[in-house]
Order: structure tokens, then sequence, then C-alpha cells
């Protein structure tokens, strides 16, 4: 069986278009010295606030906090 890793997938087309503004695009993090991988994508800003150019390329869910690191899990059932 073939697993696609789709959070780093969905983290390389959010890096293509946020990174032109400023917001670091982040899938694979070491959390521990020797860590259990998780499917994640990290948003994290490099301005103090979020700008409104940010924000319109944000998801509804997220584009209105106020938080500098976004986390998001991603999950993706793929069919045998």
């Amino acid at each position: 069986m073939n697993n696609t890793n789709w959070h780093v997938l969905l983290a390389r087309l959010l890096a293509l278009i946020l990174e032109h503004f400023n917001v670091q695009v982040l899938s694979e993090l070491q959390l521990l010295t020797d860590p259990p991988k998780a499917d994640i994508v990290l948003l994290r800003r490099d301005s103090l606030e979020w700008t409104e150019e940010q924000r319109r390329w944000l998801a509804d869910g997220l584009r209105y906090t106020n938080a500098g690191q976004l986390l998001l899990e991603f999950k993706y059932t793929e069919m045998v």
C-alpha cells in the first residue's frame, strides 16, 4: 500500500502562496529527541500581526484569528 503524505503536499501548496507574504509554512517538525511523526501543517507569521494581504490567503476558519502560529491537523483517508 502506498501512503501519500498529503500534509506535505498541502504545506507545499500553502508555502507557494504564503511565503511571499512572510508566513512560514512547516510540515515536518521535531518536538522531542525521537518523536512520533504527526501529519500537521504549521503556519507562522513573521510580522507582529497578520496583514490584510496575508489574511486574504488564509482559510475562512483561520482568517480572523490573532494567533501568531496556526497548527493545522490534516487527515486524509485513502481507500484501499
